[in-house]
């Protein structure tokens, strides 16, 4: 009874936004454009080999044709590939840790 109380008192909480983003975890970008984010693969400790099954997996021929790989919340990982660019919609609620410096492209 105890566990389900605090399940439902923090689902509660959740709806505002200062405890969701506590609480709640964001989707990380993990590769932009081709490029490893440094970063991001330390703080989720994923490691490139990790990253680089994952584009094989994806089919990806070429690092330049990644658009952004994306560590989801529930651990999987997504690649975005292709020649045009990547409609920024697809990566609204993603996390960039290369935001905080004024990095990101």
């Amino acid at each position: 009874a105890a566990l389900l109380g605090c399940q439902a008192a923090v689902a509660a909480l959740r709806r505002f936004a200062s405890f969701g983003d506590l609480v709640d975890n964001r989707p990380l970008l993990l590769m932009s454009d081709g490029e490893f984010i440094a970063d991001a693969l330390d703080r989720s400790r994923v490691t490139r080999s990790d990253v680089i099954a994952k584009l094989r997996e994806a089919n990806v021929l070429r690092l330049h044709d990644v658009r952004a790989v994306v560590l989801k919340t529930t651990g999987d990982i997504s690649v975005l590939h292709g020649a045009s660019t990547i409609d920024a919609t697809l990566l609204d609620d993603v996390a960039d840790s290369r935001e905080a410096s004024g990095r990101r492209s």
